[in-house]
């Protein structure tokens, strides 16, 4: 089995990470060492090239192995220790919750060790699209929605290239932060818990579209949608909401 191995502090490894998605893939596996690292994955030998073309030699210890499922190979992920082990502790749950790992987040900082031989993976992204009538206004999601779109995706990478391209589109934020867990409830029926996903790997969102686009017909948009979902193969389903006379 071959090792792909991400060295660095909890930010670095997390955009490492992202970088690596497509290649990464689904995962089978996963330990955590939060403490005593195995002797395997501790002070590994190795090396880096500065940018001035010298070689500097350097050991590293992985807090975070992870087993592709997609491919025979292993990734052993750094987060080298920056002075704060709760950035460190939220840099190991990011980088699962954007491989789509479903468990119970919290036992990251409480356990000492977790191995987990059967990880639960779930890439859905959904989001109602809406119209925002004035930038100083209150939210009011109920006339501001235009359409309701779920998407199911096979693998992390086109979750996430899609989110990054409907972000050319306006701003996506998570749907608890405006209508709280109602609202999550309310237009989705999630079959997994979202209470403890980050703000940026929410699964349930609202993507407020740019001024720009404050013409545009809404079928020209759900057309846009359909085909971004189709170029990163997911399963889509959408509602386009009647607007309510004036």
């Amino acid at each position: 089995m071959s090792v792909l191995r991400i060295d660095g502090t909890s930010p670095e490894c997390v955009e490492q990470v992202i970088r690596q998605l497509e290649d990464i893939g689904n995962i089978r596996r996963f330990s955590v060492f939060s403490q005593d690292i195995p002797q395997r994955y501790s002070d590994v030998p190795g090396f880096y090239i500065t940018e001035d073309g010298e070689r500097y030699e350097n050991n590293s210890s992985y807090r975070l192995i992870l087993e592709c499922a997609e491919s025979e190979r292993a990734v052993w992920i750094e987060q080298a220790a920056s002075g704060d082990e709760e950035t460190e502790t939220n840099g190991t749950v990011e980088i699962l919750q954007i491989l789509g790992v479903r468990m119970d987040y919290s036992r990251i900082a409480a356990e000492r060790t977790i191995l987990n031989e059967n990880a639960q993976v779930e890439h859905n992204l959904n989001f109602i699209i809406r119209q925002k009538q004035t930038d100083d206004g209150p939210d009011d999601l109920s006339n501001e929605k235009l359409m309701k779109v779920m998407m199911k995706f096979d693998r992390p990478y086109d979750k996430w290239k899609t989110k990054e391209m409907l972000r050319m589109f306006g701003r996506i934020e998570p749907l608890r932060g405006l209508g709280g867990e109602e609202a999550e409830i309310y237009y989705f029926r999630t079959p997994f818990d979202t209470k403890q996903e980050l703000p940026h790997c929410a699964t349930n969102n609202v993507l407020t579209l740019h001024k720009r686009l404050e013409g545009a017909d809404v079928e020209t948009i759900h057309k846009l949608v359909q085909q971004i979902a189709e170029e990163h193969r997911a399963e889509i389903t959408t509602r386009i909401y009647e607007k309510t006379p004036q």
